[in-house]
């Protein structure tokens, strides 16, 4: 049944507006319309309108002006008609551009009588708000001027924007309907009571085998096949029946099809026609058994709830609708026993928090997403929430805790690392690809004087002079991608300009976003630096000790086997002076034998106190007391051209040492003074106490912490050249002229010094002078020892006795058997140890006295001793050796009570030790 459109209606009431406009044009005249009483003729047309959608107006188009208008105007265009009479000739401003042209242009041009015919036209006018509104209008000329010219205009116009936005929207329905309905891919049908085809659309296809043609006008069950058509045809019965839509899905030859049958009403509310959609669901069958199968397999927990609302409509409460397993194994709560629960019912202390965050995902639509930390599971969860229709929300949460926890461990470990780098002795530098300084630490900061901000801002050129390796960061990324690091001395250049040495170790560092940057550690070297510098003295002191020590164990041997020439050629010259009369011409040659034998003797004996085998007869001291005691003699040695003045610390440490040997230190310092002003200066002698700290004490090798006494002897002499500084402390070295020196006087000094546990320094400069400084260490001795040199007088009417003579040295075993065989003794004679041994065994009953010397062959006088005492711990027993006894003692005696005579010695100083120690036992 087709219905009058809008526009119909429209255009029926404007055909009875135009009816009732002409009948009053017939009944008062044409003239009537031009005449004065225009605006009288309109209101009359306004009554008759009424206030219907129109409008009556007049125009004087020779002057651009409207001389009557319909009060209606202002309901439609917004101006009254006040207003429209005060535009004057500006009224065709409120046409738009399209209708001014055409309303200008058809009473412009005459056709050919002179006569314009009516016009009818779609205008739009502009609303005084700003907006368009279409009008219909109907025009005519209401009068000419006397030379054909228009002089008035009169018409009526009908506002259709309503109708026309109708009209559009009907038909742009009506077109989408059919677009729809064609662009469904469900299969649309139209059947009739009887199951008549009425129409269908185009995706009829999937279900129906036939052309569209012949399922129109045909019967529905024609096309069904037999084992779904029993259900189809019941559907759309009971559609029919009921005047309810029914839905249902069938299944045949594996194809699953969705179907829903709905009523179609006529005008008496009677279900005449019934529309039937189908779908071809397989797919989505197939879809949802897939959902399903990941829905239960899926690691994420998943949860579907219902939300719960209060009157006002405030979230207060949640129902559970599904949860996959996944929920199930995370939550440890059983689907069946939560399913259609609320969650105050399963869980009953769930915060009010969560019930409202997860209402206002419900009913706004807005998702949200969080991490939540479960306190009775102990574990982190992210979770999704969002809203698949009003009034639900759906959860998905995945078990982060793995991921949490190695997030901390992350930040735990870049806390510590920052820790580490903030804290790092070693300056630390990220230098990027271009050599700027992306970050540093602390020390970097602090070795250089700048801020971090300073820095920053610098490049790593900016900070780095001499190195081994380039600082260009290209060339140094592309030697370490070979190499795998770099390692070099160089120097950073600090803010204030000054320099300092680093080691910096260069490797590559690779970011999070592929990107490379250079690590720079560099370690400021400086006390390295130093502390090499400082070793490279102790190692030359070191090399100087041990020179000194292997020298001075050469000269303890020489002097060792000199003083067995010695001890022959004075024992030799003694006899044979003992032998002459005394006025015999040769007595006087042998006097002055026996003079350079004492000289060599008094050689010998500086030879061992540089090797150290000179004994000590250590005292408490004062050394103001020792130089002030010397001083007359100094200033007779050194002469008058030369000035000498001491200067004696005050409150000055005993020190525990040999008057004798400092004496002899000092007599040595002094003359060598004196030789190194030959044309006079001046001599100072200074003592003072000093203290040598850990610093002093790591830069001096042979200085030991603690209190010590200096002497210092300066002179203004021509100085020691650098190049023999190192070499003045040897033995037999001098810069003397032959016969004045034997270059055993500072060699001396050395030994001295270092027996009394010291150490000395020399600064010296050639031109300038010298000054020797000698530190002995603070301390007390116990006491002093005797000489072992005294000489006994020999008691020549003892009888005579038997002694076992033990020497390997030929010359001094022949000299002391004639020196004993003289003095009336009977001698047992042996080469060496075992030969000493092998005769005591044999003669142990006759023998009474035993003479060893210390160092022989085999055995030693130590061992023939120890063999001896084990039979007879009471025979007298001595010991010949050019050793000290303090030496013999630590090294080579068995214990203190041995009377050891040294080499060489004079013939009565060994019969005199002879006797005494046979007297000593003759007297138990």
């Amino acid at each position: 049944m087709d219905y009058p459109s809008d526009e119909q209606k429209l255009r029926a009431r404007i055909t009875e507006l135009e009816s009732q406009v002409r009948q009053l044009k017939e009944k008062r005249g044409s003239e009537a319309v031009a005449s004065p009483s225009t605006p009288n003729l309109l209101q009359n047309y306004a009554e008759v309108l009424g206030k219907g959608p129109a409008f009556l107006y007049t125009i004087d188009w020779m002057h651009q002006r409207v001389l009557a208008i319909s009060d209606s105007i202002q309901s439609f265009a917004g101006y009254s008609a006040e207003e429209v009479y005060g535009m004057e000739s500006e009224f065709l401003s409120l046409f738009d551009m399209e209708s001014r042209k055409s309303m200008v242009a058809h009473y412009s041009s005459p056709p050919p009588g002179g006569k314009i015919p009516p016009r009818q036209a779609m205008i739009r006018i502009r609303h005084k708000d700003g907006y368009w509104r279409d009008f219909q209008i109907w025009s005519c000329v209401g009068k000419y001027t006397e030379d054909g010219r228009i002089a008035l205009i009169v018409g009526m116009g009908v506002d259709i924007t309503d109708a026309l936005a109708t009209h559009k929207a009907w038909h742009k329905s009506e077109e989408q309907l059919r677009a729809i309905m064609n662009a469904s891919s469900d299969a649309i049908i139209l059947i009739d009571r009887d199951g008549m085809v009425l129409d269908i659309n185009r995706n009829f296809a999937p279900f129906f085998k036939g052309a569209r043609a012949e399922i129109i006008g045909s019967l529905l069950w024609d096309w069904i096949p037999e084992p779904i058509l029993t259900q189809r045809r019941r559907a759309v019965e009971r559609v029919f029946e009921t005047g309810k839509s029914v839905r249902g899905v069938d299944e045949h030859d594996e194809q699953w099809t969705d179907f829903a049958v709905y009523p179609v009403f006529d005008e008496k509310l009677s279900c005449a026609h019934a529309a039937i959609f189908a779908r071809n669901v397989t797919a989505l069958v197939q879809s949802e058994r897939n959902y399903q199968m990941l829905f239960d397999s899926m690691a994420s927990g998943f949860a579907l709830h219902e939300i719960i609302c209060d009157a006002e409509g405030r979230p207060i409460n949640y129902r559970y609708l599904a949860v996959n397993p996944a929920f199930e194994t995370m939550v440890g709560l059983k689907a069946d026993a939560i399913l259609g629960q609320t969650v105050l019912e399963v869980l009953p202390d769930v915060e009010p928090e969560w019930i409202a965050t997860f209402g206002k995902v419900a009913i706004s639509g807005q998702p949200i997403r969080f991490e939540s930390y479960t306190q009775t599971l102990d574990k982190y969860f992210e979770v999704s929430a969002y809203s698949p229709r009003p009034g639900q929300f759906a959860c998905t949460f995945f078990d982060v805790t793995d991921r949490i926890q190695a997030q901390k461990s992350l930040k735990a470990s870049e806390a510590r690392f920052r820790s580490l780098f903030e804290q790092a002795v070693d300056g630390i530098f990220l230098i990027d690809e271009t050599g700027r300084l992306r970050d540093m630490n602390r020390s970097a900061c602090e070795s250089l004087g700048y801020t971090h901000e300073e820095l920053s801002q610098l490049k790593w050129t900016d900070v780095v002079l001499t190195t081994s390796q380039p600082s260009d960061p290209a060339t140094l990324l592309t030697e370490i991608r070979s190499q795998g690091s770099i390692l070099y001395e160089g120097q950073h250049k600090r803010k204030d300009g000054s320099e300092f040495p680093v080691e910096t170790t260069i490797s590559v560092m690779r970011e999070n976003d592929d990107s490379e940057s250079l690590l720079a550690i560099s370690r400021d070297i400086s006390s390295r630096k130093q502390y090499e510098e400082e070793q490279h003295k102790l190692e030359a002191q070191l090399r100087q000790s041990q020179k000194m020590e292997a020298i001075g164990q050469l000269a303890g041997g020489v002097a060792h086997d000199f003083n067995n020439l010695l001890l022959a050629i004075r024992g030799y010259t003694d006899l044979a002076m003992e032998d002459l009369p005394t006025d015999h011409a040769i007595l006087s040659e042998l006097a002055e034998v026996s003079k350079a034998t004492d000289r060599a003797t008094a050689l010998v004996r500086q030879l061992l106190t540089f090797s150290r085998r000179q004994e000590l007869t250590l005292a408490t001291v004062d050394l103001n007391e020792i130089v002030t005691g010397l001083l007359k003699m100094i200033r007779r040695i050194i002469g008058e051209h030369i000035d000498l003045t001491f200067t004696g610390g005050s409150n000055l440490y005993t020190i525990a040492a040999d008057p004798g040997q400092i004496e002899q230190v000092l007599v040595n310092l002094c003359v060598n003074a004196r030789d190194a002003m030959p044309r006079g200066g001046k001599l100072y002698i200074e003592t003072e106490n000093f203290a040598v700290d850990p610093r002093y004490s790591r830069t001096h090798m042979d200085a030991r912490i603690g209190d010590y006494v200096s002497l210092t002897i300066s002179d203004t002499g021509e100085g020691i050249p650098q190049d023999i500084q190192s070499r003045i402390f040897e033995p037999f070295f001098t810069t003397k002229e032959v016969d004045r020196g034997t270059g055993l006087g500072l060699a001396t000094v050395y030994a001295i010094t270092k027996r009394h546990g010291g150490f000395l320094n020399l600064y010296s400069e050639y031109g300038h002078g010298t000054t020797f400084r000698i530190y002995f260490p603070q301390g007390t001795a116990g006491g002093s020892a005797d000489r072992d040199d005294a000489v006994l007088k020999l008691d020549t009417d003892a009888p005579p006795a038997t002694i076992l003579l033990a020497e390997d040295d030929e010359l001094v075993r022949k000299l002391s058997v004639r020196i004993m065989e003289r003095a009336g003794f009977k001698v047992l004679v042996a080469r060496d140890g075992a030969e000493a041994i092998e005769l005591y065994d044999g003669h142990h009953e006759e023998i009474s006295l035993a003479l060893l010397d210390v160092i022989m062959p085999q055995i030693s006088g130590r061992g023939v001793c120890e063999h001896i005492r084990a039979r007879n711990p009471h025979l007298p027993i001595l010991f010949a050796s050019g050793y000290s006894y303090n030496v013999l003692h630590n090294e080579l005696l068995p214990d203190q009570s041995y009377q050891v005579i040294p080499k060489p010695y004079q013939h009565k100083v060994l019969l005199s030790k002879i006797r005494e120690a046979l007297d000593t036992h003759k007297k138990r």
